[in-house]
């Protein structure tokens, strides 16, 4: 544990540090050119540093594996665990496979409109965020800028005090419930199906 902690300490400085930062100026309205120089150079930083992190993150992997490649890929005892979990995770894909195929045998005509009420759910709720976006005067949900004050008053461009007023009543309401609806009815396919894979792994044919 120690060494995992120590491990994840280059985070801070090239990823967490800089974003915070952004984060925090891009909250902060001001006027001061100062300022906002600050925020350009830091967002510009901040980008800098996930890039060469990840550049220097991919050719360390690469230089590892060409110099310790063969020797990683030897089976170790330690490995016998995973290579069991692995070897279990394959057999539920396969269960779980078979079980999502459109026109196999355990894709009923029940959960077949399960699917297809869900997913027309999510379209209509999307292309009405898609509508409210592109229109002149929104209707499901109030403009609200990131560096806005929640306590200014909506002609001020806040919220009044109350997060929740950002949702327009009724359209807004109506079209977050019937997102809610949607994912809730993904839910209990995800679940039904898995309910089902689990089933299946002891089978021959899945061995």
């Amino acid at each position: 544990l120690p060494q995992m902690l120590l491990g994840t300490l280059p985070v801070y400085p090239v990823s967490v540090f800089p974003q915070t930062l952004v984060g925090a100026l891009l909250t902060h309205d001001s006027d001061d050119p100062n300022l906002r120089t600050l925020s350009t150079m830091s967002t510009a930083g901040a980008a800098f540093a996930q890039a060469a992190a990840s550049l220097i993150a991919t050719y360390k992997i690469t230089q590892m594996l060409e110099t310790h490649g063969q020797q990683l890929a030897e089976p170790r005892i330690e490995h016998q665990q995973v290579a069991e979990l692995s070897r279990r995770r394959a057999q539920h894909n396969q269960a779980l496979k078979a079980v999502c195929q459109w026109n196999g045998p355990y894709m009923t005509l029940r959960r077949k409109v399960t699917i297809c009420f869900a997913t027309a759910l999510v379209l209509i709720c999307g292309i009405v965020l898609a509508l409210d976006f592109v229109a002149a005067r929104s209707f499901c949900l109030r403009d609200f800028a990131m560096t806005g004050d929640i306590n200014a008053s909506f002609q001020d461009g806040g919220l009044e005090g109350n997060v929740l007023n950002v949702i327009l009543f009724p359209l807004g309401a109506v079209n977050l419930g019937l997102l809610t609806v949607a994912l809730a009815v993904f839910g209990f396919h995800t679940w039904e199906s898995r309910r089902l894979s689990k089933t299946l792994v002891t089978l021959p044919i899945l061995e």
